[in-house]
């Protein structure tokens, strides 16, 4: 397996200065920049981010490769241009979480319902048994799998994943608990920030506000840019990076008792949230909900 990054150091550290460089553009009319700032000051003072942000992210599946090399990436760009390492942990989306371990043969057990979301999922008492047996049974099986240099550098990840199992049945807190040991083996500062949390900011729903105040515009401007980036790509599949939003979609889901379907403009006039303003009860609610 491999990663390739598309620029070279040079190339990406003189993309990272003329980015750093450039003001932030003016919002327009309709938004005032200075509210912008205030609201992204206040989101990065809550998290405790100082200067630029370098952000990865991924859902929170079991570690792979390719999620490992998105750390490595920010921490190093942050050792070259200061600022704040941030891992978006895109706990909002349905998703498949399994852990897997090499034997004879490769073993893998299911942990998470696929049909709802992640955030806010549960390690029923079965599952953990599983769970805690399944990893027992991959320090056995590291001696007849890896090299014993190998081995010997997985064992602490799987001891601290036995005992973060113990402590806790949070499908999303087990999962990352991983990551944010490595992080801290290696010494990296890296906030780790879950979607499910972001969203209940005032930054966000400012943000989500603005978009579903002017939906066309936004669909307009989605849609233009993807078109860009897959004509610039070579990208053929339109489902790639992201799916066109259609006619009346919101850049948004909306999650009844963990299931989601996409937020459409007749679930905002309906439920009149515009009316009532970013910050009434109403509107918070929607996102404190899903």
């Amino acid at each position: 397996m491999s990663v390739t990054i598309q620029h070279g150091v040079t190339e990406l550290d003189g993309l990272i200065r003329d980015h750093l460089g450039r003001p932030i553009p003016e919002a327009g009319q309709q938004i005032c920049t200075e509210t912008i700032r205030l609201y992204a000051d206040e989101l990065k003072a809550s998290l405790g981010i100082k200067g630029p942000v370098f952000l990865a992210g991924h859902q929170p599946i079991f570690y792979h490769p390719g999620i490992l090399a998105k750390d490595y990436l920010v921490q190093a760009l942050v050792r070259r241009h200061g600022g704040t390492a941030v891992s978006l942990i895109l706990d909002t989306d349905q998703e498949a979480i399994d852990f897997a371990w090499p034997g004879a043969g490769r073993h893998s057990i299911v942990l998470s319902d696929v049909s709802r979301i992640v955030a806010g999922q549960r390690l029923n008492s079965n599952r953990k048994v599983q769970l805690l047996r399944s990893i027992d049974q991959a320090l056995i099986d590291l001696s007849a799998t890896f090299t014993p240099a190998a081995a010997q550098r997985a064992r602490p990840y799987l001891f601290h994943l036995h005992r973060a199992v113990n402590q806790t049945d949070d499908i999303v807190t087990i999962t990352n608990s991983v990551r944010e040991f490595h992080a801290s083996r290696n010494g990296w500062k890296i906030a780790f920030l879950k979607a499910s949390d972001l969203i209940k900011t005032r930054a966000f729903r400012f943000f989500a506000s603005e978009v579903c105040r002017r939906p066309d515009e936004f669909r307009n401007v989605f849609n233009f840019a993807l078109a860009e980036y897959r004509r610039k790509h070579d990208i053929k599949n339109h489902a790639q990076p992201f799916p066109d939003l259609k006619e009346s979609e919101l850049p948004f889901w909306y999650s009844l008792h963990g299931n989601r379907r996409p937020l459409v403009d007749s679930d905002i006039r309906e439920a009149g949230l515009l009316d009532v303003g970013r910050d009434a009860p109403a509107f918070t609610a929607l996102f404190e909900q899903g």
